[in-house]
């Protein structure tokens, strides 16, 4: 039996069953929530309900930025944007460090790097801002880079 929650852990894990379930907005919401209580982190969310409706890599790669990002030492504030608008989606995580401490540098952390060409990958744009004690990261998805939802509809027949 243990063997088999063990498994149940990581296959959850690995890929979370809210994103299928409920969607990107409520995976990040426990997300952020259940981490930050269990650490006494300050968070705020603005989740656009919109992207409920997104599919294919791009949840996970913005459920497992989100995650990597909450996982900065000496973190005590954490805050996640989701918009949608015309022009795309959006995602805005901004950190902030206990005083003295130095965020760091998306760049050279190699969890962060490989997110970055994931996304990259998958048509976003990725911005790094601040330094010190906050820092921010960016992903810009446009339209073109998301699924065509009318591709994933069954054919009338």
């Amino acid at each position: 039996e243990q063997v088999i929650r063990d498994a149940r852990l990581e296959m959850q894990r690995l890929h979370p069953a809210l994103l299928d379930h409920f969607g990107l907005p409520a995976a990040l919401r426990h997300l952020v929530e259940e981490t930050c209580r269990a650490r006494e982190i300050r968070y705020t969310l603005a989740l656009d309900e919109a992207f409920e409706s997104a599919d294919g890599a791009l949840p996970i790669a913005v459920y497992r930025l989100v995650e990597a990002m909450l996982d900065e030492p000496g973190l005590v504030q954490f805050d996640v944007r989701l918009l949608s608008r015309r022009g795309g989606h959006e995602i805005v995580t901004t950190r902030r460090v206990a005083p003295g401490a130095t965020a760091r540098d998306a760049r050279r952390t190699p969890a962060l790097a490989t997110l970055r060409h994931w996304l990259r990958s998958l048509g976003a744009s990725w911005t790094e801002s601040g330094a010190g004690e906050a820092a921010t990261v960016t992903v810009r998805i446009s339209p073109a880079a998301l699924p065509d939802p009318e591709q994933n509809e069954a054919p009338a027949g």
